[in-house]
Order: C-alpha cells, then structure tokens, then sequence
C-alpha cells in the first residue's frame, strides 16, 4: 500500500479504527487521520500505527500539532496574549481524540498512546479537548512534580516526562494514554 503525503494535498492513506475478531484494528497502518479535514492545513497530518509489544497490540499516535509561531508570548506585554493558533490545535486534538473514540468504542481495553509535538501548555483548550471526558489521561500527570524536566520555549516553562511501561527494558515518550 502507498503511503505519500503531498505538500498542499490530502494524504492517500486516511485511517480509521474498524472491529476485527473482537478487537480494533485500524484499516491502514501506518495511516493519517483525517487527512483532508480542513484542521491539518498548513499543519503536519498525524501519523497512526498498530504494534505489537509483548504480544499485546498496541496504537501509537505520533503528531505535531500547528505551531504557535505567530502567538503573543503568554507573559508578554500584551494580556491576555493572542492565540491565533490556538483554535486550529483544538480541532487537531478532536479529530486526534475521535479516532481514539473509535478504537476504544470497539474495544474498550485498546491501548493507544497518543505523542509527540502538541505545540501547547498542559491547561490549554487543545489539552481539555483530547482529554475530554477522561477518555485520554496525561502521562505527566500521574507523576509527582519532581520527576519531570523543565523546558523552556519563549521564557515559558513546560514540563515534559519520560515514562517506561512496567518491565520494560527501553521508555517511551508519552503524553497521552488509554
């Protein structure tokens, strides 16, 4: 199966979740999803996969969600600041949120990790948006405050963690878990 993304098109493989055998499956994987929603514009589409760890198959979700480059600095002159941007990461997270929605609608126990670039704060609308309704829950969240590292991007502070499943010999990145 191709898999092409064109600049200023639509990617060929769109992906969503579909029931097999008692479980979900994406239909294509590696895949896009929603790729010609107008919420990808001038943005990266995020890729979608199936795995297998320890026999267990696994969805990861890799996104880099629409910059904040031409966004008013949080503590900046201007209060409160402008968040163009901010908008455009809201719709990305539904959609992103929608298909984890679809996975664990066929079936509830689907493990789906959801990474990469999010492009925003912990409190913003994009972060309510995938974590609606508690369906998605912030890795960083259930580790005490120490245990993460500081960033800082425009002189603001954003916590990133590193998490390693139980057992597991090498860690994942993760922002987003079932």
């Amino acid at each position: 199966m191709s898999f092409v993304d064109r600049p200023g098109g639509d990617a060929v493989t769109p992906v969503r979740a579909v029931p097999a055998e008692g479980r979900a499956e994406l239909s294509a994987s590696p895949g896009r999803i929603a790729p010609a929603d107008p919420a990808w514009e001038a943005s990266r589409k995020p890729l979608v996969g199936e795995f297998s760890f320890r026999g267990e198959p696994v969805f990861v979700v890799a996104n880099h969600f629409t910059s904040k480059g031409g966004d008013q600095p949080l503590h900046g002159r201007f209060q409160p600041p402008a968040r163009e941007s901010e908008r455009q990461r809201v719709e990305q997270a539904r959609l992103v949120r929608g298909l984890v929605a679809d996975l664990t609608a066929i079936d509830p126990g689907a493990k789906v990790v959801v990474t990469g670039d999010l492009n925003d704060f912990g409190f913003s609308p994009a972060v309510s948006a995938l974590t609606e309704g508690g369906l998605l829950s912030s890795a960083a969240d259930a580790l005490p405050p120490s245990s993460g590292t500081a960033t800082c991007t425009r002189a603001t502070p954003r916590r990133s963690t590193t998490c390693s499943p139980p057992r597991a010999s090498a860690g994942w990145t993760t922002t987003w878990c079932t």
